[in-house]
């Protein structure tokens, strides 16, 4: 015999049962998920994604973009999270799904952004000198606010300003006095660009003086460094003779102080000799730059003064196809705070970099040196930038006369080729 449950208490069994098989559904007050912003590369949990599981089961989320070129959607640890890809929007759906393989989903709308580089205002003034340059770190003008890498370019609209790009680097060379806009852009790999723009100044440098060494009247403004060195003109040209061995003369001019100075020296590099010069910043610092046959085939070298204890030390060396012996060639240098540019006759020759050290490019004092078989200087021409030159004592008299001739005049080994 069958006893029948009363009709209450089997209304609540079915609904206890309907209840219990039934699917996960969506919290109260999450049915409408604001739209969801997030950057490029960054991983966003949607906090306001919620589900409940009407049996107190275990859930497990998983998300679908309609775009995944745009974002992407992915569960994660009991949540949805989306991934920006690109800049722009897609709407997502979000899935909860329980132990009986029974789901509920809900759609919100994602916005993708993405940063674009900024310039950085660090740098928005410069000059250089017509036929110097100078260079900018790019990543020192930009910063990249999602951490995105990124490529980049230079314009002048000044023909008398040429820029470069070289790595991370702009270069800028001045061909013509005058005033430069250089237009700096960074592109992230979005697409997205940032850009800055320097304003140069490019000057024109002042001649100092020039000697052509047309007449005896040139000695006037040179002087014998000593008894065992004599000056002469011949030819239109000077020619500097050492009169001692293992030495050079030296033909001396100062008084000049030349701020980012230029230097053009014609002269002649007699076959198993030397020319060449030496130039000083103060008492403590000078320079000599060096062409001939040297050892190893070098035809150049260059060195600074380590002091009465070091003597010379090397900075560099080599061999330019442009530098000719027995002929006339106009040897200029140029002298920057990371390094020198050798040109002969307007074409570069070398570019020396100074890893160890940053030089001046002031020159208050000018050596040229002779051979004992003599050596010739068809022509001089010191310039400088406007403004720079002056006439005074360099501390407590001239460079030349505080560092050892001794050290200063001695000559470099030759070349076993000669």
């Amino acid at each position: 015999m069958r006893t029948a449950l009363p009709l209450s208490v089997a209304a609540a069994t079915l609904m206890a049962l309907s209840c219990s098989s039934g699917g996960p559904t969506v919290c109260e007050g999450s049915d409408a998920i604001p739209q969801q912003t997030v950057k490029v590369d960054e991983d966003l949990r949607v906090a306001a994604v919620c589900f409940e599981d009407p049996g107190g089961g275990d859930l497990t989320y998983s998300g679908v973009s309609a775009d995944e070129s745009i974002a992407e959607a992915f569960g994660r640890g009991g949540a949805v999270f989306v991934r920006g890809v690109s800049p722009g929007q897609t709407s997502v759906t979000a899935t909860a799904t329980n132990e009986s393989d029974l789901s509920e989903s809900v759609e919100f709308q994602v916005l993708v952004t993405n940063q674009a580089p900024e310039f950085t205002d660090s740098v928005t003034a410069d000059e250089v000198g017509v036929g110097r340059f100078g260079r900018w770190r790019l990543h020192s003008l930009f910063v990249e606010p999602d951490g995105d890498s990124m490529t980049f370019a230079a314009t002048s609209n000044f023909p008398g300003l040429a820029v470069a790009l070289t790595d991370s680097f702009v270069n800028f060379t001045g061909a013509s006095a005058g005033q430069a806009q250089v237009t700096l852009t960074a592109t992230d790999p979005h697409g997205e660009a940032g850009s800055g723009t320097i304003s140069v100044d490019v000057w024109a440098p002042e001649v100092v003086f020039v000697d052509e060494f047309d007449s005896d009247a040139s000695l006037d403004d040179w002087n014998e460094l000593d008894d065992e060195t004599e000056l002469t003109i011949v030819n239109g040209a000077l020619v500097v003779k050492s009169l001692a061995d293992g030495r050079y003369g030296i033909a001396e001019r100062s008084g000049e102080d030349v701020a980012e100075f230029y230097l053009d020296i014609t002269t002649r590099i007699e076959a198993g000799g030397q020319t060449g010069t030496i130039w000083f910043v103060n008492n403590d610092e000078a320079y000599r730059l060096l062409f001939g046959n040297f050892a190893d085939d070098n035809n150049w070298l260059f060195h600074r003064w380590g002091g009465a204890d070091d003597g010379w030390l090397e900075v560099g060396e080599g061999n330019s196809s442009l530098i000719a012996l027995d002929r006339y060639r106009t040897y200029s240098i140029i002298m920057y705070d990371m390094g020198m540019q050798i040109l002969v006759d307007g074409q570069v020759a070398e570019n020396v970099i100074f890893s160890d050290f940053e030089a001046s490019t002031i020159m208050a004092g000018l050596w040229l040196i002779g051979t004992e078989d003599g050596t010739e200087y068809d022509r001089v021409q010191l310039s400088g930038r406007p403004g720079s030159t002056s006439h005074h004592d360099i501390a407590d008299g001239d460079a030349k006369r505080e560092l050892p001739h001794e050290l200063m005049l001695t000559l470099p080994p030759l070349s076993g080729h000669q």
